[in-house]
């Protein structure tokens, strides 16, 4: 596994693609999400993105101009986080950081969904105060994706798997999807990552055959690729899977 601080040698020792990963390259997106990041690390990031050919680089909000500027011409696509890792800003802010990522050149945007919408949602014993809650939930996502779906950008939203129940899932995952995501993903791996396997598998039972899964937050090693493979449809990793 490697580290963000020796990326630099381990792209110069390796020239060419990493063989164990040739199955996945096209399904995974690399994230440099950490709160240390910085724009000098990202070439060396970039380069490893692009020697393995995959689909796609997750950078905070601030670097999605500089990335989509280095892999214009390329086939991979430029990935912005939304509203990370907590998914609790204004309606109004999340919409005005759209608008900007957007303009700054985003392929993709990975948004949180404000999860404890859905938690509070479901300790709500009246029924019309929790379709009120979760109405406010799809109506943030909604938002989102219009602007999104009208400039040509992939929504993917983070519904934060690991501390829901998997009754709340199903509900995240009810409420994503009407909400318009094009795909819906497990985890920011900021928070518990719980049983990804049974997330996923009860994701997909769940959500239309035309809406895609991600699955993120903990993804390290090449087993646990291979036990989710058949069910989702990208990845999200910041290490090199052994």
């Amino acid at each position: 596994m490697k580290t963000l601080n020796s990326y630099k040698n381990f792209v110069n020792e390796n020239q060419n693609p990493l063989p164990q990963l040739s199955k996945f390259a096209k399904m995974i997106d690399f994230t440099y999400i950490r709160e240390d990041a910085r724009k000098e690390n990202l070439l060396e990031i970039i380069d490893l993105v692009q020697l393995n050919k995959f689909y796609g680089m997750v950078v905070n909000p601030e670097f999605t101009d500089y990335v989509a500027y280095s892999l214009d011409g390329t086939d991979i696509k430029t990935i912005t986080t939304l509203d990370f890792p907590d998914g609790d800003s204004s309606d109004v802010d999340k919409l005005s950081l759209a608008i900007e990522a957007v303009s700054d050149g985003t392929d993709e945007i990975d948004m949180v969904m404000y999860y404890k919408g859905i938690q509070d949602a479901h300790k709500e014993e009246n029924e019309e105060d929790k379709q009120s809650k979760l109405d406010a939930v799809e109506g943030d996502i909604r938002a989102i994706a219009n602007e999104c779906h009208k400039n040509a950008v992939i929504l993917k939203v983070i519904i934060e798997s690991g501390v829901l129940t998997l009754e709340e899932l199903v509900t995240a995952c009810q409420v994503a999807s009407k909400g318009g995501a094009d795909y819906v993903q497990t985890s920011t791996g900021t928070k518990e990552i719980g049983d990804t396997l049974r997330n996923v598998k009860e994701m997909r039972r769940v959500l239309a055959d035309h809406v895609k899964i991600k699955v993120s937050g903990g993804i390290r090693t090449l087993e646990q690729m291979n036990q989710l493979y058949q069910y989702v449809d990208r990845f999200g990793v910041s290490v090199i899977p052994k």
